[in-house]
């Protein structure tokens, strides 16, 4: 009679084990990478609206104010004749975002923002110069 070769029911197990422990670890790193993401894209959003708030008011001649509600994870850009609402992931917040204007020339005081994520910080300063608003990490 012949042996019939395969896996014992031990050696299946522990494939088991090993491929269940490794997609945790996977999936620990894809909520960080997708936390990550979230965070980059919040900070590329929150300046792209930063960059036309500053140009309507350069058109329009008008000041425009921001402000940032962290009950609502909300930020609002609004003049006279422009509103523009944000809203950003609940998990995000914004710091030194309060009593932001753009003057009616669109430029902007030097400030430093910083947004968090509760694990990751982003700093940003930026400055409205000649028409582009300057920023560096």
């Amino acid at each position: 009679m012949k042996r019939l070769v395969g896996f014992t029911i031990l050696e299946t197990l522990i494939s088991l084990i090993i491929m269940c422990g490794l997609l945790t670890i996977g999936t620990f790193y894809l909520k960080d990478y997708q936390a990550d993401i979230i965070l980059e894209n919040t900070v590329k959003e929150t300046m792209t609206a930063l960059e036309q708030g500053s140009r309507v008011s350069l058109l329009n001649d008008e000041e425009t104010n921001i402000t940032y509600f962290a009950k609502s994870s909300r930020v609002v850009i609004s003049s006279d004749h422009f509103k523009r609402n944000i809203d950003i992931d609940k998990s995000i917040r914004i710091k030194n975002l309060s009593q932001f204007e753009i003057s009616r020339k669109g430029t902007i005081r030097p400030r430093t923002l910083y947004f968090t994520n509760g694990k990751k910080d982003k700093k940003v300063r930026i400055q409205m110069t000649w028409g582009k608003m300057l920023y560096e990490d």
